[in-house]
């Protein structure tokens, strides 16, 4: 009996680890966004910094919230630091597609009536660079992760990598986003695809010719981290984390005290 306890102790721990089925192919990283989609919900941190020049601490612009893939939901609170100074700013998003609500900070210089708490973007009325400004400040991981289509088998398996406690296959490389025909963008769903080519004219206009991609995906290929860095006449780099998929979230849009921004 005893010689069979290390052959159970093996048994157990592969059937703890969900059978995993070894190392992702670079292959996957294209359908990483269906993968995680596929999941519904999950919880996630976005964080950006950005060296300023002139400035010894760059600026820092740290979210985390919850998204509901299947029902376009997202909720997430925000602290920058260094973008209005040397104090932090806090504020709240709310996410209910096609609309966007951005908590106004306490103390604001906002040309906006007086007592109004909420500004609403309904992102379906804007387009090019209006959209693929106003997507900066969208705390939902939606549109990040349709550059993962992008990236493809472009992408070289780095190896094994624990992100949260979770085992996960680390792949590493350059998007190429002078792709002429932009194909891949057939495969992102439509509701993406302006945000997405807005940002894309917006870098390849800047000079920008590739963009530096990490992204951690786990046994059932979604998406558990994801690098990016950029230089659009700054430098900066943002992190995507995503975990807890399945998880309950509630999201409540406001009614009172919010004002429309102007349609562009």
């Amino acid at each position: 009996m005893k010689r069979r306890l290390p052959v159970l102790l093996a048994l157990l721990l592969v059937a703890a680890c969900g059978g995993s089925g070894g190392p992702l192919p670079p292959s996957a990283v294209a359908g990483a966004p269906d993968a995680t989609e596929k999941a519904q919900t999950a919880r996630f941190s976005l964080v950006t910094t950005i060296a300023v020049q002139g400035r010894e601490q760059p600026v820092r612009v740290a979210t985390t919230g919850a998204v509901d893939f299947a029902q376009d939901l997202a909720t997430a609170v925000v602290d920058m630091t260094g973008t209005f100074g040397p104090s932090s700013v806090h504020t709240s998003y709310v996410v209910d597609w096609p609309l966007l609500y951005m908590r106004l900070p306490e103390e604001n210089d906002a040309a906006v009536p007086a007592g109004t708490e909420w500004v609403r973007a309904d992102l379906s009325q804007l387009a090019g660079e209006s959209l693929a400004e106003l997507r900066e400040f969208n705390p939902s991981p939606d549109d990040r992760l349709q550059f993962l289509r992008a990236a493809g088998a472009g992408l070289e398996r780095v190896g094994p990598a624990d992100v949260r406690g979770v085992q996960t296959t680390h792949f590493r490389g350059t998007v190429d986003l002078r792709q002429p025909e932009r194909a891949w963008l057939g495969t992102v769903p439509e509701r993406h695809r302006a945000a997405i080519e807005g940002e894309l004219d917006r870098a390849t206009g800047a000079g920008v010719e590739s963009m530096p991609l990490e992204a951690w995906l786990d046994a059932d290929g979604r998406l558990r981290r994801m690098v990016v860095t950029f230089d659009i006449g700054t430098r900066g780099e943002t992190t995507l984390e995503l975990w807890d998929f399945g998880t309950e979230v509630e999201v409540d849009a406001p009614t009172a005290n919010v004002y429309d921004l102007p349609e562009a």
